[in-house]
């Protein structure tokens, strides 16, 4: 017969508190006000470059462009073909009016 010790593998729910994950939830607020002036730079000039890959037409926020080239880390051809991938959406329409 042997004789083993087991460890007690019961969890806390303090197991599950990290205060670096605090960090990530302020980084969507604000996030440009955070950055480095060189990542602002790299930011505003690849905005320029999508927009102008994508064309006028192309419906897209200048928010939507940054995200997709900080995700890509500044990477114009990757960010635009993400772009472009994305399901299109509905238009934005005056409110209709029921009677």
């Amino acid at each position: 017969m042997s004789n083993r010790r087991v460890k007690s593998l019961a969890v806390d729910e303090d197991d599950y508190d990290d205060d670096s994950y605090d960090d990530y939830d302020d980084a969507e607020d604000g996030a440009q006000d955070k950055l480095s002036a060189e990542d602002r730079e790299q930011l505003r000039l690849g905005t320029v470059k999508v927009r102008e890959a994508l064309g006028p037409s192309f419906p897209t926020t200048d928010d939507e462009i940054q995200e997709a080239l900080w995700h890509y880390y500044y990477d114009v051809g990757k960010s635009v073909t993400y772009l472009k991938s994305q399901p299109p959406k509905p238009p934005v329409s005056p409110r209709s009016h029921s009677r």
